[in-house]
């Protein structure tokens, strides 16, 4: 046996404290760069909803212009519409479905992705994929009875902080005021046991 080999190729690798200071190096280094990434990364977030909001807006009125109704949600923005569809609730009578006019019209896919993908965005929210109409108030509040209403983009959300960074960047900074909006889920009639509270964009008057 070479006693002068096997002595060479124990001393290979690394001695066990060694390998606790390159831990403790790695360590540290993760405390001060994983912080730093996930905060451009929060950064990020209200352009990307702002973006998402923006791009929406577009296909809604691109439909608009095409088929002249309102649509009722994201699958007709991505999916051609049938006869079996309805547009947005409270624009048309209920018992409303797209004549055959209507459904010659469409042009799209408005938003060129698929339903699933379209109601993904920034902070980890998700669009309802329904549309919504309501009338706002100046004071902030749903007011049914009010002569202007608007389209509204609801996303369901757990925190007001990033509803608040939000409204910052893009709107007036007040969540009762100006084109976003939020409201606390409490209870019923407003809010059903369970639910999310919600921003809501008032993404586009109708008329």
């Amino acid at each position: 046996m070479n006693y002068r080999h096997f002595a060479r190729a124990s001393t290979l690798g690394f001695t066990l404290p060694e390998i606790l200071v390159s831990l403790s190096l790695i360590a540290a280094l993760a405390a001060v760069v994983v912080p730093a990434m996930l905060s451009q990364v929060k950064k990020g977030d209200p352009t990307r909803v702002g973006n998402d909001v923006v791009n929406i807006r577009s296909a809604v009125e691109a439909f608009l212009g095409d088929v002249r109704r309102y649509p009722g949600g994201f699958s007709q923005l991505t999916l051609p519409i049938a006869l079996t569809d309805q547009p947005l609730s409270g624009t048309m009578p209920a018992t409303y479905f797209y004549g055959t006019a209507e459904v010659s019209r469409w042009r799209g896919s408005y938003l060129g992705e698929d339903a699933t993908a379209a109601l993904k965005t920034g902070f980890g929210w998700k669009f309802e994929s329904q549309f919504a109409s309501a009338g706002y108030g100046s004071s902030g509040t749903v007011a049914s009875t009010t002569s202007q209403k608007y389209l509204l983009l609801t996303i369901g959300v757990t925190d007001v902080a990033s509803a608040q960074q939000l409204d910052a960047m893009f709107d007036d900074g007040d969540l009762n005021a100006g084109l976003i909006r939020y409201r606390v889920c409490t209870a019923a009639p407003a809010c059903t046991a369970g639910a999310l509270d919600t921003v809501k964009f008032l993404l586009m008057p109708i008329y």
